[in-house]
């Protein structure tokens, strides 16, 4: 097809202007067309249980029909620009449409007999009565909607009226029921922000029977109100809220936003509103919290960056002296100021650095003039250079702090000990003093902990015993903790102190492989190391919290539902 549009482009008398204008019109048109196949194909794996129903054509601009958009603090906006970052774009018009089909397939429909005096209640009849009625209180979905139904069919003294509800208001009722029968299943907050989000079903049913698209439109302002509580929610524990601040935030929000849904046309500003107010408090808070994790997340980089240095001069000490018989003094020096002394260059002005390479060769020679057959055969180049690796040596040694009078003992003590290897060479060729002897570099004193790589550690055989009744494996565990991403929070349970706690992921270290967790005030509350992580991911003490947008993960959850409720009613 590309083949044929470009040499049918190529046959026409225009310009090069042109030429282009044409080409990226069929280039539309086909991509188009390849959408729609794509979109089908898509919507039947969706229904298959397959895949989420992603929109895979541009994300959805607003009509013209489109209700006017406010105007949106920039906390706002950063807010929805990350949640649009997390989750995949999504076709909300086309699965809010799915969805109210599945809901009128799955009840059954009994028309109004004519003559029999009942009346059809419509939206906005409902709307009218919801305002003079409170919500019923109960959590279960259906238990909400048939205290819901019983309240709208009947009058103020409990006796029914002769009205039936009209389909899209029965579509509206259940659609919310279910979705906050999500909500209250939603293990990515707490039951205490489930309850504290509760008061906005009947808030968003009547939003949704004036119409406002409170479905299908993600910067719609009730549901933007949803889920900035929801991310505050998310990042919400008792052990970090302990003067409970934060879920009064909450309450208050909720609250604010229920009165202004009472207020009817201009019910949008005012929720506005109450949102700006409560993404500023979030802003305060994400800012004092900052300061905290960074403090911390430098304190482990900085820590990395000491071990990471600890290793590698290690590995250049380990190097030199595997074969070479030294004097004591030199292992003492090795073991102590020169092993700081390249730990601090390195740490201080990095490998490539022209102190770093003269460090190294400081040991290098250190050791190699103690070497007997060296010394034999390049005696007068190594007599040569004696000077020079005093010279470094005092300066090596005064760089780490060493007093001027213990350097001169030093610079003595190297002294005399390569007047007795001169001496032991001259007795015979080739030997070293009895004094000397090879060091075991991973045994010197001051040596750091050798890396235990976590691939190389196994867990006890009833946590594998445990993981696999849910078909965890160690491998698998290890690898989530290994891609787990900065930000991600999560649930710590600690069965022996009976506490669990929200957590977010700050640092996830390969040179220590540890991971660093903060609660929401920017508090450390857990330096774990990634075995411990994975095993504690394999027994279930923790657990990932799903931080995608909670209204586009209650609808697709309420519409696999839907379509599972379908599938059972047919087999059976």
């Amino acid at each position: 097809m590309a083949d044929a549009i470009r040499a049918a482009i190529a046959t026409l008398p225009i310009g090069l202007e042109s030429r282009l204008i044409l080409l990226k019109r069929s280039e539309r048109h086909i991509a188009d067309a390849t959408a729609d196949a794509i979109q089908d194909a898509n919507k039947l794996l969706f229904e298959a249980g397959i895949l989420p129903e992603l929109k895979l054509t541009h994300a959805r601009r607003a009509t013209s029909d489109s209700a006017p958009a406010h105007a949106h603090s920039a906390a706002a906006q950063a807010s929805h620009a990350a949640a649009a970052a997390i989750a995949p774009q999504i076709d909300l018009s086309a699965l809010a449409s799915e969805i109210t089909k599945l809901l009128t397939a799955s009840r059954p429909r009994t028309a109004v007999a004519e003559g029999s005096g009942a009346v059809e209640l419509d939206a906005a009849s409902v709307d009218r009565r919801l305002g003079q009625i409170a919500d019923p209180g109960t959590v279960d979905s259906s238990q909400f909607g048939a205290d819901l139904r019983r309240m709208l069919t009947t009058d103020s003294n409990g006796k029914p009226i002769n009205g039936v509800l009209a389909e899209p208001v029965e579509n509206a009722i259940d659609l919310v029921s279910l979705m906050f029968d999500f909500v209250a299943r939603d293990d990515s907050l707490p039951k205490e922000v489930q309850q504290a989000l509760t008061p906005l079903r009947v808030p968003l049913l009547r939003t949704a029977l004036r119409g406002a698209h409170v479905f299908d439109r993600s910067d719609h302002p009730l549901r933007a109100l949803m889920e900035s509580a929801a991310e505050v929610g998310r990042s919400w524990s008792p052990t970090s809220d302990r003067d409970g601040r934060v879920l009064e935030q909450i309450k208050s929000a909720v609250a604010a936003a229920v009165a202004e849904n009472d207020v009817g046309a201009s019910a949008d500003t005012g929720i506005e509103r109450v949102h700006q107010d409560l993404r500023a408090f979030m802003a305060n808070e994400q800012k004092r919290a900052q300061l905290l994790e960074k403090r911390s997340a430098e304190a482990a980089q900085a820590q990395e960056r000491r071990l990471s240095a600890q290793r590698t001069s290690q590995q250049v000490i380990a190097d030199v002296v595997e074969h070479t018989p030294v004097p004591p003094v030199v292992g003492t020096l090795l073991n102590g100021p020169l092993r700081r002394h390249l730990e601090l260059i390195l740490t201080r002005r990095g490998e490539d650095s022209k102190d770093w390479k003269s460090a190294r060769k400081l040991v290098r020679d250190l050791v190699w003039s103690f070497d007997p057959v060296t010394i034999e055969v390049e005696r007068s180049h190594w007599q040569a250079m004696l000077p020079t690796i005093v010279s470094a040596m005092r300066g090596a040694l005064s760089s780490v702090g060493m007093h001027d009078n213990d350097i001169d003992g030093v610079v003595q003590e190297f002294r005399n000990r390569y007047k007795d290897l001169l001496g032991a060479i001259q007795t015979k060729p080739g030997s070293s003093p009895e004094a000397f002897e090879r060091i075991d570099a991973e045994h010197l004193p001051d040596a750091p902990a050798p890396q235990v790589e976590a691939e190389t550690e196994t867990p006890s055989p009833e946590v594998v015993e445990k993981a696999a009744d849910a078909g965890i494996t160690y491998t698998d565990a290890l690898n989530s903790v290994r891609t787990m991403a900065n930000g991600q929070w999560v649930d710590i349970n600690d069965p022996q102190k009976g506490e669990a706690q929200r957590a977010k992921l700050i640092w996830n270290s390969l040179t220590t492989q540890r991971s660093l967790f903060v609660n929401r005030n920017g508090q450390l509350v857990a330096d774990l190391s990634w075995h411990r992580v994975a095993t504690d991911i394999m027994i279930g003490h923790l657990k990932l919290v799903d931080q995608g947008p909670l209204f586009e993960r209650a609808l697709i959850a309420v519409k696999r539902r839907l379509i599972e409720g379908q599938t059972t009613n047919r087999a059976a």
